[in-house]
């Protein structure tokens, strides 16, 4: 395969510039594993015991590949290294590291579960051998003491797990619960507390850093959750400074004074923070673990802080602010359907423009054409027993022709004058004068039938009317079918945040018949089985329903190498269809037309309809109801307007020649199972279940015919294996003599023992043939649909 330069410099483009991003990302995420790992490492619990760093590293291996694996390792031995005498048995907590380390390198292609207890069981033996051999404990208090230490890691282990898994969602749309944020504070906390004992110039750098997250917690979140910053960062740098209370105290004071000011400004908030953490200096006995340059500087680094920055950590973090922001979205995305649905019917009005000026050229052509039928009618009459025929005819055709075709507009322009070629040389003058007259009248008949036209204006009028109920109709049923979901938008969003789907764009609808519909817009797949394979699955566990795509599939933007898919609650049912087409015998065209595929709102829709005679004319009419009847469907119509709409065009006919349609529409709901039968003026269906045969038939007028439609409906419980049987008249009208009977096609239907559609198919086919020896009369058509349910 060759594949041209140009087409190998943009591919090769894209993957280099995906590469490079995914390279950037990658060096950054682990320079930021290594930063925190070897902070956390360096905070205590109690003096003895330091298990943040352990707890922290048995996560970040789950994630990196080996060469990571050994950078945050060395980081986290770093960190307990310059502990120093805070933590008695460092070298312990070395071996726990290097540890973890071994068994990731060595067991990296093994299921992370097996990992994670080969190293939860190597820290414990290790964490009891010492205890028994240096810590010169018995074998019972070294068994107690171990258990204690391996109890300590555990909830951490969980609680740094839950927030490195919540930060993975933000710059997402995904709403943080107090929960979360709460996680995330600690293990904020812990790393800011990795920087006890880092001074410069007597200034705390831990000092700095929490009162700078604190201002920063209180200003974005509210709703006491600065509070919440203060009190965990407060904890642990309390833990390891030995100012517990104070720390906590102050930082508390601090924090709850910004919240309490923050609706009147960042500013006005901070200068009550410093006015709050003044007081508390002069006050009390906090020299010694906060200093008054900690606070200066902290307030002031808050004070440069752009509010740009603020702003941005509160749409991020404030559940408040950004449910508006999602709220205020919706109003867009409601629009943006409202849009998309009348656009929908205004393409589906003008296919309807464009059919009525069909119909109207084909009126004009046959007005055109008028003059011509007339010039063979008036030779026949004139000409077909005169003696001169031959003379006129064979010798003189070309003049004899335009004579008489001069004389037919004489006639179409009320000129009652014979062409001189005629009365030159015609012995049959007086006879062309009483049949011209005949002519005159009969064309002036079939000028008042063309002018008759008028009268379409009232149906056109009519139609019309039908085009506003059908808006309006459109309308109501958006403002009662569509609500929008956000406890299942935000359950979809956690997940795909969890599992890593990128996704730009996320909205759950409950239609009104409180199904779920999930449209989702992610980065172009390149024709993959991408959803089926990783979405699907991921929206049926966040939802707790089967999901499976809608029948659009996916929509692709090229342009902005996006693709939207739509997912909708997996239906209880399926529908397989085929279809046998024999034109008349001598006709190339069949004068029926047929569709079937999976519609709107969970429904299978078969559409047959049988132009009155055969041809292209029977053809072109079945055609345009086909088309419309799918079209206006589509747009989301009630059938009761979609057959409406149609009778009102079909019954705008423009001469005589043409004829009417019929209809038949099958609307299967593959949620409920249920079927539900219209007919204008089509032919008979049969349901077949096991050997029972059930017969719908129907003494409608075809579409266009009346005023008003003609319309039979049937509704049918439908099971699984049913058989559904729809044709056009052709078929049960095989036998000479006996049309309309079906009594042979419903016994057949009885004693047939396959359930296959196909073979149904073609044995009645088979059978018509047999009755009909061979001779097809009336165009066939016949839709064999079969039923599959679901099983659980």
């Amino acid at each position: 395969m060759e594949i041209g330069d140009e087409d190998m410099q943009i591919d090769f483009s894209y993957n280099g510039e995906k590469r490079k991003e995914e390279y950037i990302r990658k060096v950054i995420s682990l320079l930021i594993s290594a930063i925190s790992i070897f902070f956390v490492s360096r905070v205590t619990l109690i003096r003895e015991v330091a298990p943040f760093g352990v707890a922290l590293l048995l996560i970040l291996v789950q994630h990196l590949k080996k060469s990571e694996v050994v950078v945050v390792s060395i980081m986290s031995i770093l960190g307990y290294a310059t502990v120093g005498d805070k933590v008695g048995p460092i070298i312990l907590y070395i071996t726990y590291v290097i540890t973890i380390g071994i068994i990731s390198l060595i067991l990296s292609k093994r299921k992370m579960q097996l990992q994670i207890c080969v190293q939860y069981m190597a820290i414990f033996f290790i964490s009891y051998a010492y205890k028994i051999i240096f810590s010169n404990a018995n074998y019972g208090m070294g068994l107690f003491l171990t258990f204690i230490e391996m109890i300590a890691i555990i909830p951490i282990y969980y609680i740094f797990k839950f927030s490195i898994s919540s930060m993975s969602s933000i710059r997402t749309n995904y709403l943080f619960n107090s929960e979360e944020i709460a996680s995330m504070a600690l293990l904020i906390s812990v790393i800011v507390a990795g920087f006890w004992g880092i001074d410069i110039l007597g200034v705390h750098i831990a000092n700095v850093l929490g009162i700078i997250i604190i201002i920063m917690a209180s200003l974005v979140f509210g709703n006491g959750m600065g509070i919440i910053f203060s009190i965990a960062i407060g904890v642990m740098i309390g833990i390891n400074s030995e100012g517990l209370m104070i720390i906590v105290g102050t930082y508390a004071l601090v924090s709850m004074t910004i919240e309490i000011i923050r609706e009147s400004g960042k500013m006005l908030a901070i200068v009550g923070g410093i006015i709050a953490f003044i007081i508390i200096y002069i006050s009390g006995n906090t020299s010694s673990y906060i200093g008054i340059w900690d606070g200066a500087i902290a307030f002031l680094i808050a004070f440069a802080i752009p509010q740009n920055v603020y702003n941005f950590l509160e749409r991020e973090f404030n559940f408040e602010v950004k449910r508006e922001r999602a709220y205020e979205s919706y109003g867009d995305k409601i629009k943006k359907a409202v849009n998309q649905r009348m656009s929908t019917y205004s393409n589906v009005l003008e296919d309807i423009s464009n059919i009525l000026k069909q119909l109207t050229i084909s009126a004009e052509k046959n007005y055109k054409d008028m003059g011509e039928e007339s010039v063979y009618n008036l030779v026949e009459k004139v000409c077909s027993r005169c003696s001169m025929k031959n003379q006129c005819w064979e010798k003189e055709t070309y003049y004899t022709y335009a004579a008489f075709e001069e004389l037919i507009d004489n006639i179409l322009y009320n000129n009652e004058d014979i062409p001189e070629e005629l009365n030159r040389k015609c012995i049959n003058r007086t006879m062309i004068k009483k049949i011209s007259s005949e002519l005159k009248t009969s064309i002036m008949i079939r000028d008042i039938y063309q002018k008759k036209q008028i009268e379409g204006r009232e149906i056109l009028s009519n139609n019309i009317s039908h085009m506003a109920n059908s808006i309006e109709e459109i309308i109501n049923e958006f403002q009662n079918d569509i609500s929008f979901d956000v406890r299942e938008e935000r359950n979809i969003a956690y997940a795909f945040n969890k599992s890593g789907i990128d996704y730009k764009d996320l909205s759950c609808i409950n239609t009104k018949e409180g199904r779920l519909v999930v449209n989702v817009k992610l980065n172009y797949c390149r024709g993959t089985d991408f959803c089926v394979r990783n979405i699907i699955p991921i929206i049926s566990r966040a939802v707790k329903r089967e999901m499976c795509v809608g029948n659009e599939n996916c929509c692709i933007d090229r342009n902005k190498n996006l693709c939207t898919v739509s997912f909708e609650e997996r239906p209880q049912f399926y529908v397989s269809s085929c279809i046998k087409v024999i034109p008349k015998e001598g006709e190339v065209d069949s004068g029926d037309n047929s569709y079937f595929g999976k519609g709107r709102n969970g429904e299978y829709n078969i559409f047959l309809s049988d132009g009155m005679g055969s041809g292209k004319v029977a053809d072109q009419d079945s055609s345009i109801v086909i088309d419309l009847v799918k079209k206006l469907t589509e747009s989301g119509l009630s059938m009761d307007t979609v057959i409406d709409t149609l009778n009102s065009i079909m019954s705008l006919k423009f001469n005589e020649e043409e004829k009417f349609a019929t209809l038949d529409i099958a609307n299967i709901d593959l949620y409920r199972g249920e079927l539900e039968l219209i007919k204008v003026g089509a032919a008979a269906t049969f349901i077949k279940r096991g050997e029972e045969v059930k017969v719908i038939n129907n003494t409608t007028l075809p579409i266009g015919v009346l005023d008003k439609p003609d319309v039979q409906i049937n509704n049918i419980s439908l099971d699984n294996g049913d058989i559904i049987v729809m044709l056009s008249d052709g078929v049960i009208d095989c036998q000479k003599g006996d049309e309309g009977d079906y009594s042979w096609l419903e016994e057949y239907l009885k004693t047939c023992k396959t359930n296959s559609q196909e073979l149904i198919r073609d044995g009645i086919i088979k059978e018509a043939m047999k009755l009909s020896k061979g001779h097809i009369k009336d165009d066939m058509t016949l839709i064999v649909s079969k039923t599959f349910k679901v099983m659980d």
